[in-house]
């Protein structure tokens, strides 16, 4: 099985959803600055616990590579 790795400038989350159902073994690292977004974005990671929220790419790279 090939899990992949993706990035997305989460916003809503709403990409990294779609997303998940065509590569549901992928994990999305989603990076989002506005903090009045974070609500949506806990959500996503309710539902697919393997994702992670970062607020910038820098602490993404630092935290993922």
């Amino acid at each position: 099985m090939l899990t992949l790795k993706h990035f997305d400038v989460a916003n809503l989350g709403e990409w990294t959803r779609m997303a998940k159902g065509i590569f549901p073994d992928s994990v999305f690292y989603m990076i989002e600055p506005l903090s009045e977004m974070e609500d949506n974005l806990n959500k996503v990671c309710e539902d697919f616990p393997e994702q992670s929220i970062f607020h910038t790419e820098q602490e993404a790279k630092s935290r993922i590579m």
